[in-house]
């Protein structure tokens, strides 16, 4: 999945590592329409590469980072 994000260029999205830029108001913002764009084409590639029975635990949320960390909190084994 980190690859597919990379490859996507927003893996930094889903870290947070790159934050939603500031959208400005009266004026057409590429960055932020790109950035919006890759974070939506994260959700999806996210959602769809869980299994069904994780997908609940994601279910409604938009925010990569939201979903990336509780993906990580709930299936990480490496600490048992």
């Amino acid at each position: 999945m980190i690859l597919i994000l990379s490859v996507m260029i927003a893996y930094e999205i889903v870290t947070g590592d790159d934050p939603e830029p500031q959208a400005l108001v009266f004026e057409h913002n590429n960055n932020y329409n790109d950035w919006k764009a890759k974070e939506t084409e994260a959700v999806s590639m996210i959602r769809h590469s869980c299994f069904r029975n994780v997908r609940p635990i994601v279910r409604g949320m938009r925010n990569t980072l939201e979903m990336w960390n509780t993906l990580q909190t709930s299936l990480d084994t490496t600490g048992e």
